[in-house]
Order: structure tokens, then sequence, then C-alpha cells
């Protein structure tokens, strides 16, 4: 009878072991999950913001053409602003005939 004792015993021991193991075992699976999950959103925010970062290397080239689109505007108002003082330009071309 002892050795069956001594069995169960040991046996139940093993459960305690086993069981204890599991939990922790457990606890870190979950751990680990939160980790991944966390990892996971901080992935698609970054997958979001990838777009801004590409933004951000365009920006000389955006600040090019824009200082030459406002360049080119400036031009147009100053020949529209001569046209208003001088008269249309093919007016002034034009030969005076009769006049000596």
């Amino acid at each position: 009878m002892a050795s069956n004792d001594k069995t169960i015993g040991s046996c139940i021991e093993n459960v305690s072991t086993v069981k204890l193991e599991s939990e922790r075992i457990t606890e870190n699976v979950l751990r680990l999950t939160e980790t991944v999950e966390k990892y996971q959103k901080a992935k698609c925010v970054e997958d979001e913001l990838r777009v801004y970062s590409e933004q951000k290397t365009n920006i000389p080239v955006y600040v090019e053409r824009k200082k030459h689109v406002e360049e080119k505007l400036k031009d147009f108002e100053e020949r529209e602003q001569r046209k208003k003082k001088n008269g249309p330009s093919c007016v002034r071309n034009i030969p005076a005939y009769g006049r000596n």
C-alpha cells in the first residue's frame, strides 16, 4: 500500500508541476500575443505614415515647381501691365500710312 501511496503522491506532484508549468506557458503565450498585436498595429501605423515620408522627399521638387510657376505668373502680370499701359502690341506695330 505504501508503494501505491508513493506512486499516487508522485503523480499528484507531477500533475501540480505540469499545471504550474502550463500556467506559466499560458501567461507567456498571452504576453507574446499582446506583443504581436502591438507590433501589427505599429506596422499598420508605419504603413500609413510611409506616404508622408515619401512626400517629404518630393518637397524640393514641389518647391522648385512652385517657384517656376510664380516666376511665370509674375512675367505674365508684367506683360499684362505693359499691355494696359502701352496698348495692344499689334496696334503699335501697324505703320502709320499717309503721314509724312
